[in-house]
Order: structure tokens, then sequence, then C-alpha cells
């Protein structure tokens, strides 16, 4: 499906699920996305106290990835990017990051809605000032249709994405190109599968079109997101969302109405030069 190609995996899930679809999950496959495009990636920086008691940890931090600058993200990311386009040398531990982008985001219906509004599919829904009240998803017959057909699509790469990965470089290259980061969406994909696509010939084909869609492939042509190093920062990311999302609704209602990045973190302006915010 070529369509897949100029999708994120947020806009790929909205639209086969609905409002179904989990506000948290949608958050986590736009977070791992744009770690595979390298549009955001993580920094080990060693707080200067390690040198005098090396029992202080280490940090990690998001930070801009290599491809942060070229990137023209969609409505949605920019819950994530925001910060970074004020200040793109930005240093944000992850824990804070997590709870930033949670509160930012705006709960469930908001991020939804921002996903809609994308140019890229906002013309299979219908809107009105009802169905937003009623925080309802009308579809147009051909998003219908186009649901039905990405349901059908996924639940047949299910069933045989194990042997593409496991055997296949060149199908594993294929199926990538086509999917980009909706590959994150497969049931039985693990990011280690990546270390099967020839990233390589993903370069040499994109040197050879003459027109360069912001979305397309090029962008995953140089990820770091086959680094096991980095499954612990994901399971984390994965967690914390959960818990502010229990605690928001535990709380009956949802932590921030600010339309920005107000803050950094807790007592934090944002400036970008703390580096801490422990």
């Amino acid at each position: 499906m070529n369509i897949l190609s100029r999708l994120t995996p947020a806009e790929t899930s909205f639209l086969k699920e609905g409002n179904s679809i989990s506000f948290t999950y949608l958050l986590k496959v736009t977070f791992k996305d744009l770690l595979l495009k390298n549009v955001l990636t993580f920094k080990e920086i060693t707080p200067n106290q390690r040198a005098l008691d090396p029992s202080v940890n280490d940090h990690t931090y998001v930070v801009a990835g290599k491809n942060f600058s070229n990137y023209i993200p969609k409505n949605h990311e920019i819950v994530f990017l925001e910060l970074y386009q004020q200040n793109p040398h930005q240093l944000i531990l992850l824990r804070h990051f997590m709870k930033i982008v949670y509160d930012v985001s705006k709960g469930d219906w908001a991020f939804k809605k921002k996903i809609r509004s994308n140019a890229s599919i906002e013309h299979y829904y219908k809107k009105s000032f009802i169905s937003d009240l009623f925080r309802m998803i009308r579809m147009t017959e051909t998003g219908k249709d186009l649901k039905r057909r990405l349901s059908d699509y996924f639940f047949q790469l299910d069933q045989t994405i194990g042997g593409v990965f496991k055997n296949d470089t060149p199908q594993a290259t294929k199926l990538f190109r086509e999917l980009g980061g909706n590959i994150l969406l497969l049931k039985n994909f693990h990011h280690s599968d990546l270390t099967k696509v020839d990233f390589t010939l993903l370069k040499k084909i994109q040197r050879e079109k003459k027109v360069i869609d912001d979305h397309d492939i090029w962008i995953y042509s140089d990820p770091f997101y086959t680094n096991v190093e980095f499954d612990p920062h994901i399971s984390d990311f994965d967690k914390k969302i959960d818990e502010l999302d229990e605690e928001a609704n535990d709380s009956g209602g949802f932590f921030s109405d600010s339309d920005g990045w107000d803050s950094g973190c807790d007592g934090c302006s944002g400036c970008g030069g703390c580096g801490g915010c422990d």
C-alpha cells in the first residue's frame, strides 16, 4: 500500500481503530517513530559527581537527532518537538520529557484531533460541531474503504512478518520501504529486526528519486534504532506514560490546560542550559 510511506504510525492506527485506539499507544508509537527517523535521539550524560561518587547513575536525555533540522512535523508530532524548535540544543531528561509530552498532548481527544487534522488524512473524516462536541469519529466512504483495506493488509502481514525478517533481507528491505515507521504496528515486530534491512540500498533508491516527499522513506535511511542499548529507555517511556495516564484518570482530570511547552520540567524555565532538572 503506497499510502503507508506517507503516513505516521499514529495516523495509520487512528485510521484503522478510530476512537477505540488507546491515547497512550498513540503517544508511544509517535515517540518510537521519531526515534526511528532520528528526529529525536537519546544522549547519555554522566553527572560531574560521578567522578567523585561511582554510585551516581548516568542520566538519559532526549535531544534533537541528526534529521531534526530537515524534518517537517505533522500536527500531532509537534507535541514532541516544539521545545526543540525553540532551542535545537535543548537537553531534557527522559523522565521529564515523558511528563512534558503527556501534559502538552492535553489528553485523549485533543491528541486524536491533532492526528485527524493532518493534511494527509483529514479528507477521510467528516467534521462538524456536533461530532466534536460528542467526540464522535465519522469517516467518509473513502475513509471507511481505506480503514477496511488497512485492517486486511496488516492482518495478512502479521501472519508472515516473522519469516520475512528471519530469512530474507531483500524482502525485509522492500517491506520497510513500503511501511516506513508503520512497521512498528506489526504485532510480531521487534526493532532488532531492522538489522535485516539494507539501508544502503534505501539511500541509493532515494538518491535516484526526482521528487522528495518530506515524509517519504528518506528520513529512515540512517536510523539509530537498531541498537539494543536503547531498549530499556523505550520501555521506561512506555511504562511512565502508562503511569501518568493512570494518575490523570485517578485524579479525575487532565494535568494541564496549557497550549505549549511552558516549561522544561517542574521548576524549570526550559532554558536548555541546566542539563539537570533532577
